[in-house]
């Protein structure tokens, strides 16, 4: 029993090493936009296209990771994916044509569209249904941690042995941690039973049965019938589109190239914009205890983030490396406080029966958001550069781009439904839950005396 619950956390361990891998592939053209452009003479229209390549089956996948989680398990299916992304990594080092590179990372945002899904699938089956929260954002800080290993670290690495050699060594340890995952993750337990082979038992027998689960299209026409879906869509989707392009693919020539900083500096900068995600673990709770709202923190974000925007698009050769960093930070802490609201705002639109597709099809579009807008602000940016030359007025045509983007996402927004219900939350947590166990004894103890 020992064994098996220390296998259970050492494959949790392989599972956030692989989420955190699949988000640092997101962002990893940034540090190396300026050596790519060089050594294979890319366009900046080319580099777009190369960073929005790996959202598209990224997006698609979304909804089929889930049929098969379910039908291959979390083990088989994480461990063919983490093979096929060490495959990439190292396809990607040995390109030595356009066609090439972005072949390879397409196949890169193939393998790793398969792995958050099969996670969550694997700590709802052998983890208490009461850890499930807690370990879930867990995750949520894998994602930042894997936009961190992608600044600093990544960039010290290329400095060091150069894109290519780093590449090929990313594959190598992508393929040692799906040998890992084949030997760790467990299969899922047969069909009607337990992880320990028993067989299971409902939480609460005497529970009324739910609602048939409705079909898949049923359920796809159910999600996308409730307007209050599409604002909140809009906002992921051009936000995300609109900071990815940047942090993915333009954040390391802009500073290297207009701020003046180097490689390495330019990394730790860009450090800032994930560390503020690190407020995200309580961004639920923040939602529910202060803010007593779903919209209110996703519209202080909105709004929030068009602020951020601004310096940038009409300042963009007068920002100091510090200034830099604060509003780095300051976006980084925004996406942090709406993350857990806005999925909240999602699921409680929608009955538990069709909440799952709900988020998924949310997630597709926000996914979306990254293989659309960056090729749109790549392009712009071409059309004016100084024969090929990227100048400040370069970065800041992309960067009034993101700021109409952004603007458009705050209107957006402002239409969203407010999903919080207020009924089912107390002012003070603790003494408020002390009362109604108190109520429940008392009433209890007068049933029993009737």
């Amino acid at each position: 029993m020992e064994k098996n619950r220390n296998l259970r956390w050492a494959a949790l361990t392989v599972l956030f090493l692989a989420y955190l891998l699949s988000v640092f592939h997101r962002v990893t053209i940034a540090m190396m936009a300026d050596r790519l452009m060089a050594d294979l003479s890319l366009s900046p229209t080319q580099i777009g296209l190369l960073a929005a390549v790996y959202f598209y089956p990224y997006a698609f996948m979304q909804l089929p990771a889930g049929i098969f989680s379910d039908r291959f398990g979390p083990r088989r299916l994480v461990s063919v994916m983490l093979l096929l992304a060490a495959l990439a990594s190292i396809s990607f080092s040995l390109s030595s044509s356009f066609p090439m590179m972005l072949a390879s990372r397409l196949l890169v945002g193939l393998s790793v569209s398969c792995i958050f899904v099969p996670a969550i699938k694997f700590i709802a089956t052998f983890f208490p249904a009461s850890m499930f929260s807690t370990l879930a954002s867990i995750l949520t800080l894998a994602n930042v941690l894997g936009l961190l290993a992608a600044s600093a670290p990544l960039a010290l690495l290329i400095e060091t042995v150069g894109w290519r050699a780093g590449f090929f060594h990313i594959g190598i340890a992508t393929a040692v941690l799906a040998a890992a995952a084949w030997a760790v993750i467990a299969e899922l337990p047969a069909k009607g039973k337990s992880p320990a082979g028993k067989p299971s038992r409902p939480d609460n027998p005497s529970r009324q049965p739910e609602a048939a689960t409705p079909g898949l299209f049923d359920s796809i026409k159910t999600v996308c019938r409730e307007s209050g879906l599409w604002p909140v869509s809009i906002r992921n989707h051009l936000n995300y589109g609109a900071i990815m392009n940047f942090q993915s693919i333009w954040a390391g020539p802009y500073l290297i190239g207009i701020v003046g900083v180097d490689r390495v500096e330019a990394g730790s900068l860009i450090m800032f914009l994930s560390l503020g995600g690190l407020v995200s673990p309580f961004s639920g709770y923040l939602s529910d205890w202060v803010f007593k709202s779903r919209k209110k923190p996703a519209v202080l974000a909105a709004f929030g983030t068009v602020l951020f925007w601004t310096p940038f698009a009409f300042f963009t050769d007068r920002l100091t490396p510090g200034l830099i960093a604060f509003l780095f930070l300051f976006n980084g802490v925004l996406n942090g406080l709406a993350m857990g609201a806005g999925l909240a705002m999602v699921k409680e639109l929608y009955p538990n029966r069709v909440a799952g597709t709900a988020i998924g099809l949310n997630n597709l579009f926000t996914m979306a958001g990254p293989a659309v807008i960056p090729v749109i602000i790549s392009a712009a940016m071409n059309s004016h550069t100084l024969n090929g030359v990227m100048t400040a007025d370069t970065f800041a045509v992309g960067f009034r781009f993101s700021l109409a983007a952004a603007a458009l996402a705050a209107v957006a927004i402002l239409f969203s439904k407010e999903t919080f219900d207020a009924s089912i939350f107390h002012k003070t947590p603790g003494l408020e839950w002390r009362k109604t166990v108190r109520g429940r004894n008392a009433e209890g103890r007068r049933q029993k005396t009737e």
